[in-house]
């Protein structure tokens, strides 16, 4: 199990800030989707917008109801559980996909990021430093 040491990269909403984001695949019946991932530790949930469902081949109708609050919008969407990894780590984890989502990337909150990664956020060296969990099952 090897630390993830990346970069910052610039955000593409918010010209002249960089983030830490690490590009996080999420996959589901073997189909894979990789997409930058926005490190958010005030997010509940990991989020992704309701087309990333139905690339994956998941109905985002189906699933369990949730409704949350994101830049002072209230949006709805069902939790689904997927396949993530992150660098070489892989596992199963819930995520949020919600629509509408006007974001590319997805956010990497608590349930279904932080629990399986202990993660070091150095700003001044602008990089993110994420190391896994041994034995995690965690949602």
């Amino acid at each position: 199990m090897a630390d993830l040491k990346h970069p910052f990269a610039p955000l593409p909403y918010l010209l002249r800030h960089d983030a830490p984001m690490p590009v996080v695949a999420m996959e589901f019946s073997g189909i894979p989707a990789p997409i930058p991932g926005l490190v958010d530790s005030g997010s509940r949930f990991t989020i992704a917008g309701a087309q990333v469902a139905e690339f994956l081949g998941l109905d985002p109708n189906d699933g369990s109801p949730e409704t949350i609050a994101s830049g002072g919008v209230t949006r709805h969407g069902t939790i689904h559980r997927v396949d993530l990894r992150v660098g070489e780590e892989s596992y199963e984890a819930a995520v949020l996909f919600v629509d509408p989502w006007p974001h590319d990337d997805v956010v990497l909150g608590i349930e279904g990021f932080f629990r399986h990664f202990d993660v070091h956020i150095d700003a001044n060296g602008q990089y993110i430093d994420i190391t896994p969990h041994c034995g995690d099952n965690h949602s």
